[in-house]
């Protein structure tokens, strides 16, 4: 009797290939506006990828659509708990016309642990997974332009023991309303501190590079502890800074009194934030309790890491440089 009642969940189906996708082409065009108009987030493609999943029968045929509006249960789990995750990634075009992802394996990776925790696709009875495509224009329209922080004491994004380490949806609109009173106040993001370590800058993390003991070093918060988001961008820089070999890198804890400390002596180099959107983003002044910190910003890739490290994923992006991190699409 009880190999019977597990039989539906034994014969569902686990996987599916991209050789199985249904296409059903949309009639309605998108209008493309100038690349300068385009925003992120603003415009999207005239189709989506979408694939529902029950628990009785597993995976269903994969399917790209015409894009539309979803259609949920207003008892849907992923209104009322948050059972949810995602994913964001971009596709380059290059000099040749092909199409590029950047080190897509990480984003599944990241993807499947995100799942993992939340336990998706069960236990809910039902669940779908879906991609949207939204082309966008360069994140600094005007250039390379340096970020300004205020350090917030009163809330914190993650903790030991949490979900920091994961792009679960109830990470994300709690930070919404620290975001907007730093808004309010004239900066641009929020670093966040942990009873005063530092964590993460707004939705990115957070690279300083200093001298300390002497030498040159690039320091950013540990994986190690649970509350910081495994950033592909975060793990390219890293990897790239430790193959040219010409400073200390290190992932370790550090705290804003260490970090404030090392500006009141000179020996901060560089700030900066690491994320997909922005690839990096320099950070010009950090408030903390009420007092602005100005930080060094060089602006040539000769005197800045952040311009540097930037240029150098771009050129892998794009494919102007050859690397197994650059995987062109058939």
């Amino acid at each position: 009797g009880e190999m019977l009642k597990c039989l539906p969940s034994l014969l569902a189906r686990t996987t599916w290939d991209a050789s199985e996708i249904v296409l059903t082409r949309s009639t309605k065009p998108i209008h493309m506006p100038p690349v300068e108009e385009l925003g992120f987030g603003r415009v999207f493609t005239n189709h989506m990828f979408e694939c529902d999943w029950n628990s009785k029968e597993g995976w269903a045929t994969p399917r790209i659509v015409p894009f539309h509006d979803l259609s949920l249960s207003p008892a849907a789990s992923c209104l009322h708990y948050a059972l949810e995750c995602f994913e964001g990634m971009k596709a380059y075009v290059d000099q040749h016309g092909r199409c590029r992802l950047f080190r897509p394996d990480m984003n599944a990776a990241r993807m499947r642990r995100s799942m993992e925790r939340i336990t998706l696709p069960a236990p809910p009875e039902e669940a779908l997974w879906f991609v949207i495509c939204s082309p966008v224009g360069p994140y600094y329209k005007d250039g390379f332009k340096p970020i300004k922080l205020i350090c917030d004491e009163t809330h914190v994004r993650a903790w030991q023991g949490g979900t920091g380490q994961y792009k679960v949806a109830s990470n994300y609109g709690p930070t919404v309303l620290p975001q907007q009173q730093a808004a309010h106040k004239g900066y641009s993001q929020v670093l966040w501190l942990n009873q005063d370590v530092v964590t993460e800058v707004g939705s990115m993390n957070l690279m300083v590079f200093w001298v300390r003991d002497g030498e040159k070093e690039l320091i950013t918060a540990p994986l190690t502890e649970g509350t910081i988001l495994p950033g592909v961008t975060r793990d390219s820089v890293l990897q790239l800074c430790r193959q040219w070999g010409e400073f200390k890198v290190t992932e370790q804890t550090f705290t804003i009194h260490e970090l404030l400390a090392a500006h009141k002596e000179g020996r901060i180099l560089e700030v900066f934030g690491t994320g997909t959107a922005a690839i990096v983003s320099q950070v010009s002044t950090i408030n903390h309790k009420g007092t602005d910190y100005a930080m060094h910003c060089p602006d040539t890739p000769e005197e800045s890491l952040a311009i540097r490290v930037m240029h150098e994923i771009q050129s892998i992006q794009y494919g102007e440089k050859e690397h197994e991190w650059s995987v062109v699409l058939d």
